[in-house]
């Protein structure tokens, strides 16, 4: 196994032959989606002007010799950002990076994931708050760029809106309940599939201060109802300093997991000077 792991890298697939003779068979072994866990990596690019700046080197990920063939051997999933996609006047990426990021991820056979906050504000409420980005008719037009590019979107990881339509105080916050929540996202959902049926859509969700892991079982629940069928993916993004983050994480695995739900936890950091500071940082 490790001598094909090794052949491996970098590689879309591997052929093998077993055996001798009449008994030879042959077999090709790909990477696979269904396979658990999966790595998915979302790293924020190094923008102009733009308020969350990620690496220096984002670009160079994307370079045919770029350093990283067993890790890209590796990895399922690659995300792309909003502002990344649909922001080329202001800091990204223009028709030409687009597609050799797009080129350079299908000759590592990476699915294409974008987040996107999926919920519409009304009438006020939902303004500049996570989760608020606008509703399918933003979300489509993402897609159908990347498409432009000669890619192709498998995944949408919908960013928070459980939290940014219910916990969020904050001064346009909705106070929606978690039934009305449910329906709009479906509803997204509904409106995206009816395009584009074989996207993947699943949620990302904060664990962020001392609110009870309960919560969000009850948003699972809410949506399997509104939807029809569970949530396929449900990613935490943990706060780590909560001092229960362990055992609530187990606990939400537990209950996704119960209901056919994939669940994920995103490995982030605080801003670092070094890779080994990135790496020994609690955030």
């Amino acid at each position: 196994m490790a001598a094909v792991r090794n052949a491996a890298v970098g590689t879309r697939r591997v052929s093998l032959v077993a055996g001798t003779g009449t008994r030879a068979r042959c077999g090709t072994l790909a990477k696979s989606l269904a396979v658990t866990p999966q790595v998915w990596f979302a790293p924020l690019p190094g923008w102009n002007g733009m308020p969350y700046v990620g690496s220096t080197d984002y670009k160079a990920l994307f370079d045919a010799n770029a350093p990283w063939p067993r890790v890209a051997g590796r990895t399922h999933v690659f995300k792309f950002y909003t502002q990344w996609i649909m922001q080329p006047d202001a800091g990204g990426a223009t028709d030409a990076e687009l597609r050799r990021e797009v080129t350079a991820l299908k000759a590592r056979d990476i699915a294409i994931a974008i987040e996107f906050g999926p919920l519409t504000p009304e009438g006020g409420c939902g303004m500049d708050v996570e989760g608020f980005m606008g509703g399918s008719d933003l979300a489509l037009p993402m897609v159908r760029r990347i498409a432009s590019v000669g890619g192709t979107v498998g995944f949408i990881t919908m960013d928070e809106p459980f939290a940014g339509a219910i916990l969020n105080d904050g001064p346009t916050a909705c106070h929606w309940t978690v039934e009305k929540t449910a329906r709009e996202v479906a509803r997204f959902v509904r409106e995206v599939h009816a395009v584009y049926p074989s996207i993947v859509i699943g949620d990302i969700e904060p664990l962020v201060g001392a609110g009870p892991v309960a919560r969000y079982e009850e948003w699972m629940a809410a949506y399997r109802k509104a939807a029809g069928a569970p949530l396929p993916f449900f990613h935490l993004d943990l706060d780590w300093d909560r001092a229960d983050w362990s055992a609530s994480s187990l606990q939400l695995q537990a209950y996704a997991r119960g209901h056919a739900v994939r669940f994920g936890i995103i490995y982030n950091s605080a801003l670092a000077s070094s890779d080994a500071a990135w790496l020994a940082a609690e955030l």
